[in-house]
């Protein structure tokens, strides 16, 4: 089966001399569907701790589709994610987890999923046109940082754009905005 078009899923790097510390981005592959994931947790730490947090959420997220019980199915995925993330938060110190923020783009031959927390924007690009928000302000998607206390939801996409892009909220310092230039290189990705 092949896999579905789904938008690669970014995150811009955090302010301040160690913009990636504890980011994370990864994807797993089922039999027609996929799920890619951006985002940071344990940036409080040091460089090895915040790397190892950083690890295993990467960790978990490739061996995602042999663990869960419908791998060609997004909204399994989103929710085997949710589920798999939960337990390593659950496994560390409340410091650690405070700034868990991620971004969540999941497609299958039905469709495409996002689903996120902690996030202070996201925007997306589609048919080389310049980025777009996603959401307005407000919506349930921009959240605040840390484990959700409940599964988030999922909004589904009526257009697939080929980027989606987040804005990670950070625990000290405010929300900027889109970054002016090249948005794969803000979000430390190579092209």
């Amino acid at each position: 089966m092949p896999t579905p078009a789904t938008p690669l899923a970014l995150a811009f790097g955090d302010p301040g001399p160690l913009p990636f510390l504890g980011h994370f981005r990864a994807e797993a592959r089922g039999p027609g569907s996929l799920l890619r994931v951006a985002g940071r947790l344990g940036s409080a730490g040091d460089a090895v701790e915040a790397s190892a947090l950083a690890g295993a959420v990467e960790a978990a997220v490739r061996r995602l589709t042999r663990v869960i019980e419908r791998p060609d199915d997004r909204v399994a995925l989103v929710r085997g994610w949710w589920d798999a993330v939960t337990a390593i938060c659950a496994d560390t110190p409340a410091a650690m987890q405070a700034d868990f923020a991620a971004l969540v783009v999941a497609g299958d031959q039905r469709g495409v999923t996002v689903s996120g927390v902690g996030l202070a924007g996201c925007w997306f690009v589609a048919g080389g046109q310049p980025p777009r928000p996603m959401v307005p302000a407000g919506h349930p998607l921009l959240g605040p940082l840390g484990p959700p206390s409940s599964r988030p939801g999922g909004m589904t996409l009526n257009r697939l754009p080929e980027v989606v892009v987040a804005e990670l909220r950070h625990p000290v310092v405010a929300a900027t905005g889109l970054r002016v230039g090249d948005l794969f290189a803000a979000a430390g990705a190579r092209r």
